[in-house]
């Protein structure tokens, strides 16, 4: 990741201070939008296998987990 921390600040719309407070580090700032997106994929899995049949939600989860 080449994006400087103040760039990545800018364009979240906060400040440098706000950005730091909340991740000590690039790495903490990857592993936090990681995990975040892990638990929408988890949290995805159950409500699509209830909406779609077993192949159709299947289909419908890895769309999620590619994008």
């Amino acid at each position: 990741m080449d994006t400087p921390f103040d760039e990545v600040a800018r364009r979240a719309g906060v400040g440098i201070g706000t950005l730091y407070r909340h991740f000590l580090s690039r790495d903490a700032l990857i592993e936090a939008v990681y995990r975040a997106e892990l638990d929408r994929l988890a949290e995805a899995a159950p409500i699509l296998a209830t909406q779609h049949p077993p192949v159709e939600a299947l289909r419908a989860w890895m769309r999620l987990f590619v994008d």
